[in-house]
């Protein structure tokens, strides 16, 4: 840990972390059965019996439901390595931080975007993809997003809570209305105009609801951004690109839909939808919603007929765009220094790669898209709910890599900040734009190059 870090993190709470002490082991089983279909057996790691610890936020049912059908399996599968199972308290950037430098951080974590680049740069982690490939766990079988696990070359996790910005449709609003749904071939103004005969903001019956975080939700404004031909950055993340004619024409529209068509729900000028407004309660014909699967489903409870539909295909660049995010899990310099290092790979391997842990999504669904390949595309997958999953899978070309970096969830803030005047239709779209490429650049400029 480097001076300036440590100096950073003894100001702040190194006793974040609530210890569960979770610890599952079972009898039975071999390292082979976690090879990859098609793969040649495994190698057996070292002989000696150990634990390795670790820590997420999957404390809350369904995700909890994972965890505690998962972790008997690894051991059962893996009999030399049980798993203590901790649980994150507090902010994971600051509390992942603080345990670092106090020395208390868990063998492998759930992170969460740039903390697992903070924790490289302070040094100590290891290149994990020696192991992967000596245990022939294969990334190619695995849906990815390189930033999200890797930096300047190197691989520090494990793909895991993996996170798709899907639409969603109320079938029943559109037939209702008698609207034809959308296609695969619909593009922004065509869904436009078909919002605009659906929605009767009057009776209580909305377009267009962006998901988590109001209209701020990045995954929501981004996707019209980069269909207008816009982007956040430039490709060397040196400047704010958010006043181009792109990225304000899709900003524009954007808001439009909110302010002057009557095709998506407003917002306040904090960037918040009335109260009683949402997917779940019927009232919304399309909303963004991540990872969308069962937990969705028992929400809705029958109220009415949805699925997945296609992201509209952007008019400037004639293709879709799709966000995506990754919480992978990252294999920490305590691993390293506990001398568990292969056998902490082995566990952040299983939980991406084994079609034991991936079923167990599919079945548990804990609002995560699974990220093995062959899981994805498996009839247990497809067949729902919603009866249209295989759009997720047919859309994986169109994922964008959220391109992590030091600041970036500084960056997405600091942005917002001053775009929500214009979502709020307070300021014009150009003034906003400006304000927050000029928010946008001083974080830039704040990156450890």
């Amino acid at each position: 840990m480097d001076v300036k870090l440590a100096r950073q993190t003894r100001r702040q709470t190194r006793r974040q972390v609530l210890r569960a002490g979770v610890t599952a082991s079972a009898a039975g089983g071999v390292l082979a059965a976690c090879a990859m279909p098609g793969s040649e057996t495994a190698p057996q790691l070292s002989a000696k019996e150990v634990t390795i610890t670790y820590v997420s936020d999957w404390s809350a049912s369904p995700r909890v439901d994972w965890i505690k059908a998962a972790i008997p399996r690894f051991t059962e599968e893996n009999p030399k390595i049980k798993v203590q199972v901790d649980n994150w308290a507090g902010e994971v950037g600051v509390v992942a931080i603080a345990n670092a430098a106090a020395g208390t951080l868990q063998d492998v974590m759930l992170g969460a975007n740039d903390v697992f680049i903070t924790l490289v740069r302070a040094g100590g982690m290891k290149d994990i993809a020696p192991v992967l490939k000596t245990l022939k766990w294969k990334m190619d079988d695995i849906v990815h997003l390189p930033s999200t696990h890797s930096y300047e070359g190197k691989q520090y996790g494990m793909p895991f809570q993996f996170i798709v910005q899907a639409n969603v449709i109320n079938k029943t609003l559109f037939k209702t209305a008698g609207v034809p749904l959308p296609t695969d071939k619909t593009t922004y103004p065509e869904l436009v105009d078909m919002l605009r005969k659906v929605a009767r903001p009057s009776e209580g019956i909305h377009g267009f609801m962006g998901g988590g975080g109001g209209a701020g939700n990045w995954g929501q404004w981004l996707p019209f951004v980069w269909g207008y031909g816009g982007e956040r950055w430039s490709q060397d993340k040196k400047k704010t690109l958010l006043d181009t004619p792109g990225s304000i024409e899709g900003l524009q529209f954007y808001v439009d839909m909110m302010t002057r068509h009557g095709a998506a729900v407003p917002v306040d000028e904090k960037g918040a939808y009335q109260a009683g407004i949402s997917f779940t309660a019927g009232n919304v014909a399309v909303a963004g919603v991540n990872a969308p699967g069962g937990a969705l489903d028992r929400t809705i409870a029958g109220k009415f007929e949805w699925d997945v539909m296609y992201h509209p295909i952007g008019p400037r660049v004639r293709k879709r765009n799709v966000f995506a995010n990754d919480q992978a899990n990252t294999v920490t310099a305590s691993a390293v220094k506990r001398d568990v290092f292969e056998q902490a790979v082995q566990f952040a391997a299983w939980c991406a790669a084994s079609k034991t842990s991936q079923d167990l999504i599919v079945s548990i669904a804990p609002s995560t898209v699974p990220v093995l390949k062959s899981v994805l595309s498996s009839p247990q997958y497809l067949a729902g709910p919603p009866a249209s999953l295989k759009i997720i899978q047919d859309q994986a070309p169109n994922f964008r890599d959220p391109e992590i970096f030091i600041g970036w969830n500084e960056w997405r803030d600091e942005v917002y900040k001053a775009l929500v005047s214009a979502f709020a239709g307070q300021k014009s779209v150009q003034d906003a734009a400006k304000d927050a490429t000029r928010a946008g650049d001083v974080v830039l400029a704040k990156i450890p190059r």
